[in-house]
């Protein structure tokens, strides 16, 4: 099994991630910054473990919005 070390881009916690399935779940953001914007033409990824993404949520001004899903895959 081939594991791929990657890392919060907040607080640095390494995540360990297999082929197949993540052992730990994290947030990934992935843009493509396009015209009208000061990085035109590149491309930004982030992952945030989950602990980061509970804090940083409690900074929005509008909160996240959430929906409980009754079957998980």
């Amino acid at each position: 099994m081939i594991h791929k070390k990657v890392y919060c881009n907040l607080c640095g916690k390494e995540m360990i991630v297999d082929q197949v399935v993540s052992k730990q779940d994290y947030l990934f953001i992935q843009k493509d910054w396009g015209y009208f914007s000061k990085k035109d033409g590149e491309d930004h990824t982030i992952r945030i473990c989950e602990s980061c993404y509970d804090q940083w949520i409690q900074t929005f001004k509008v909160p996240v919005t959430r929906k409980k899903q009754t079957e998980l895959l």
